[in-house]
Parts: C-alpha cells; sequence; structure tokens
C-alpha cells in the first residue's frame, strides 16, 4: 500500500473542505451572524489548513497508485 499516496490525497481533501467552508462564512457574513460563529467556523478552517498543509508538505515519490501484484 502506497501510504503516502494516501496521506497526500487526504491532505488535499481537507485542503478543499476548508475552502469550501468559506460558503458558510459568506452566508453568516451575510445574515450579520454573531462572532460565535465566526470564531467557529475559521478554527475549523484554521485547523483544516494546518493538517493539510502539513500532509502536502512531502510530495509521494510515485506520482500514481501501485498495481497489485500478481502472485
Amino acid at each position: 500500500m502506497n501510504k503516502s499516496m494516501i496521506r497526500y490525497l487526504l491532505s488535499k481533501l481537507l485542503l478543499i473542505e476548508a475552502i469550501l467552508l468559506l460558503v458558510p462564512v459568506a452566508i453568516a457574513v451575510y445574515y450579520h451572524e454573531s462572532s460565535q460563529v465566526f470564531t467557529a467556523l475559521f478554527t475549523t478552517i484554521g485547523i483544516l489548513v494546518l493538517l493539510g498543509g502539513s500532509g502536502i508538505l512531502q510530495k509521494p515519490k510515485i506520482n500514481g497508485f501501485m498495481p497489485r501484484r500478481e502472485s
């Protein structure tokens, strides 16, 4: 199993999720929500960016999934 590729792809997914959380931030701005909502959203975005960014720092050596070995 190519663990580095799986880590890399999961990190990309975390960053995509962080970007998609900007939609609720825009809606909260539109509806003038309280600061607690923004704190919760930006804390979540920050955690996702930290985890996703740390996983992307080391790119996998192989750019594709390894094929199954024939026995």
